[in-house]
């Protein structure tokens, strides 16, 4: 009878170990593709004198060959903001 048990809790076990094991792989592939559709919202420039149009269009600009498949990361707006300020210095 202990055999009998032990086997059952045995097979109970390595079935839950696999499942366990299964939603590991899957789980963060789930994130990462809902990661990827959130869309961010435009944040609010750092630099004083820089608005969010001159950033957005900067951002256009740069980013054109990335903006009709995926949407701007946080990464890009700061970017973005970053090289416009950039220029509007060397051009200064």
């Amino acid at each position: 009878m202990k055999h009998k048990i032990a086997a059952v809790f045995s097979d109970k076990l390595h079935d839950q170990e696999e499942d366990l094991c299964c939603k590991e792989r899957v789980r963060p592939m789930k994130k990462k593709q809902q990661h990827q559709q959130k869309r961010l919202e435009q944040p609010e420039p750092f630099t004083p004198a820089v608005t969010r149009a001159m950033v957005r269009q900067h951002a256009f600009e740069l980013f054109r060959d990335k903006l009709p498949d995926h949407p701007l990361t946080i990464e890009d707006w700061v970017l973005a903001e970053k090289d416009l300020v950039n220029s509007m210095e060397t051009m200064a």
